[in-house]
């Protein structure tokens, strides 16, 4: 694929020229309207997409050996079973000093190259749309990818230590490295904060709640009403009642019920 060149003004104001000019002659040939796969979408531009054949029915004097061809491992063996019918189709393209670039450097070659392209147009008509194919005759590089700088770390596959910096350009990029990279700290504003609690309220609060009453206060009769009270609320089965408070004939009906009940328990 071809797209619109980034680091040359000029190629770059010639390249919508050209894709005017082809999708001016898809029209013309369009039968649908509908046309496909030629001019493509590359982000907001356009780019024009090529393919070739890289198998040819076999021919004696092939340049490019079909056993050195690269292909995975698993398909080694269906290349191997093609090779006595099918030869490699020569791929032409040319280096800036017009030198045949062998095939397995020509990936590496054109990536990011401006190139001059040479290719044929084939048009397939079907119902719902028009297919139109490049196919590449032979590509010139024109002029090279431009070349990365190599990283200072990996300088001649040594180690590579940076050069010292003094403290105080350290700590102006560690400051630095603070305001670009750590994110800003959201304090919560005064009505998120709890209102101070009134010890006063809280004492009155506390204060509204009944308490029992303290014995030490009681005097008299009241006194002995409340302690009678506080043993009913501790105990709530009825005491047996002490035979020294039971007075003439109720004492000596308790002590015949008593002596009834031990006959009742010996006879059985």
């Amino acid at each position: 694929m071809i797209s619109k060149p980034v680091n040359d003004p000029t190629f770059a104001l010639d390249f919508p020229v050209s894709i005017t000019a082809l999708k001016k002659t898809q029209t013309s040939i369009s039968k649908s309207g509908n046309n496909k796969w030629l001019i493509v979408e590359d982000g907001s531009d356009d780019a024009i997409r090529f393919a070739t054949p890289v198998f040819q029915p076999k021919v004696p004097d092939a340049e490019i050996d079909i056993h050195t061809w690269p292909v995975k491992t698993d398909a080694r063996s269906e290349l191997e079973s093609i090779s006595k019918s099918h030869s490699i189709r020569d791929f032409i393209v040319f280096d800036t000093d017009n030198s045949r670039i062998e095939p397995l450097e020509i990936a590496n070659k054109l990536k990011g190259a401006i190139v001059e392209c040479s290719f044929k147009i084939k048009h397939f008509s079907f119902r719902n749309d028009d297919s139109f194919n490049g196919e590449i005759e032979q590509i010139v590089i024109l002029r090279p990818p431009p070349t990365q700088p190599p990283s200072p770390y990996k300088k001649a596959n040594k180690p590579y230590r940076p050069p010292a910096m003094s403290p105080d350009a350290i700590h102006a990029q560690e400051q630095l490295s603070v305001k670009l990279f750590t994110a800003p700290i959201s304090l919560p504003g005064p009505s998120n904060f709890s209102k101070p609690v009134d010890d006063k309220n809280k004492k009155r609060t506390a204060s509204s709640e009944p308490n029992e009453p303290n014995p030490k206060r009681i005097r008299g009769k009241d006194r002995e009403r409340h302690e009678d009270d506080r043993e009913k609320t501790a105990s709530s089965e009825p005491d047996e009642p002490d035979p020294r408070r039971i007075k003439g004939k109720d004492r000596e009906r308790r002590e015949d019920d008593r002596e009834q009940s031990d006959d009742d328990t010996n006879t059985t």
